[in-house]
């Protein structure tokens, strides 16, 4: 049996990478969990040492984040935590609605007393939470149901392509604030999801999952339409 020419592999240096890998997903739960806001500045002295990380490798922790939309870069100025146009909310949402569609599908057609219990479940956690969480607390679950779709399709791609969004959703929901999103969190819309998918009707499915979204998309975009407006006058 032969052994491996160990002089002939070649590894990344470990340590950096894995800094690197815990400061990026660091910075990104700060980001999804509210506790960094849209419009923030990422203080690199502070954060850095906090971490115990160099600034370098912080940076290129925040590379990565503004590849994924989740910071943006200011010459000369700094990095800040992401604010999310109307537009980007609108595109982020047409491929949210597309992934939902495909999964909520999927389940119908492979319908199980596994599948209506697992979502039922994820159901009645947004319902107990509606009434008795914080509005952080409500987005996670709001989030969680809707991922819920997706995970009982167990398609381990349509998961990973869906999670890569919770980042730009949560800054979304974050910069449309508490009072708009409220109403879109409300437990009675998102059983109307639930009984699409128990229908086993792919048309109703597309139907009921297409109001949702549409009806949610106006309400961030007036939101987003009406800050914009806020800020101009605030500027003049």
């Amino acid at each position: 049996m032969t052994k491996p020419a160990e002089a002939e592999l070649q590894f990344e240096p470990l340590p950096r990478t894995t800094l690197r890998l815990r400061a990026h997903s660091m910075l990104r739960d700060e980001i999804v969990s509210g506790r960094l806001r849209p419009g923030d500045k990422i203080n690199e002295v502070h954060v850095s040492a906090a971490m115990g990380v160099s600034r370098g490798t912080l940076r290129e922790a925040l590379r990565v984040l503004e590849q994924e939309g989740l910071v943006r870069s200011v010459p000369h100025r700094g990095t800040y935590v992401s604010r999310i146009s109307a537009r980007d909310a609108r595109e982020l949402q047409e491929v949210r609605l597309a992934l939902e569609i495909a999964a909520a599908t999927h389940d119908s057609a492979t319908w199980s007393p596994g599948i209506e219990r697992f979502l039922t479940e994820r159901y009645r956690m947004l319902e107990r939470t509606y009434h008795t969480g914080s509005f952080l607390e409500r987005a996670r679950a709001d989030l969680s149901f809707h991922e819920a779709f997706v995970e009982a399709t167990e398609n381990q791609v349509l998961l990973r392509t869906w999670r890569s969004l919770v980042g730009s959703i949560a800054v979304m929901v974050l910069s449309v604030g508490e009072a708009d999103m409220t109403g879109l969190q409300a437990p009675a819309d998102h059983e109307a999801l639930l009984a699409a998918v128990a229908s086993r009707d792919a048309d109703e499915i597309r139907r009921t999952f297409t109001s949702h979204f549409e009806h949610g998309q106006r309400v961030v975009e007036r939101a987003m339409n009406r800050a914009a407006t806020d800020n101009v006058e605030e500027r003049s």
